[in-house]
């Protein structure tokens, strides 16, 4: 397997055949790394493209002395930062209802509404009387006692529905 600074030089000198490598080497953790930055596949995609395209046009002048991998993310980070400043007139995102100022880091925001989203789904696959237990203790601060009187169970079959719960919801999320 050639190393990758040497499939640049070879992309110099006309080999078409060194840029499809490089791609199918690099496009998914690219495309990964776009989508956690942007959070939209599609648009995603269309930036992972551009920074094939930025990797051809500036072939010739990559220092075959530099480490590629670090030389194509520092291309994708600078692309999604134009995209992110591009972006920045929007002054809030909304993250299921919470307000959160666009000055944070756009990467840290993706993160959150990917682990948002993984939570809501593993925690809507719970059982219903599990799946109450939960959102009651956990998104309503609700006491075990307080549940109990809610569901019409005593607090030992709460605490063991919540048991259970948490037990299929890491379950759900180590998948």
């Amino acid at each position: 397997m050639k190393a990758d600074e040497i499939l640049m030089d070879e992309i110099r000198a006309g080999n078409s055949q060194a840029f499809d490598v490089l791609i199918y080497r690099y496009e998914k953790s690219i495309l990964n790394y776009l989508y956690r930055w942007v959070g939209d596949f599609h648009h995603a995609e269309e930036l992972c493209q551009e920074v094939f395209l930025r990797v051809y046009k500036s072939a010739l002048r990559f220092d075959s002395n530099q480490k590629f991998s670090s030389w194509i993310y520092r291309i994708a980070n600078n692309l999604c930062i134009d995209e992110y400043r591009k972006n920045k007139h929007v002054k809030k995102i909304d993250i299921e209802g919470i307000e959160v100022p666009s000055d944070e880091n756009l990467e840290e925001i993706v993160e959150k509404q990917e682990l948002q989203e993984c939570v809501k789904k593993a925690v809507m696959a719970l059982p219903e009387s599990h799946r109450a237990v939960l959102i009651l203790k956990h998104y309503q601060n609700l006491s075990y006692n307080e549940i109990g009187e809610i569901l019409n169970c005593p607090v030992g079959t709460v605490k063991s529905r919540m048991h259970y719960a948490l037990m299929e919801l890491k379950k759900a999320l180590l998948k």
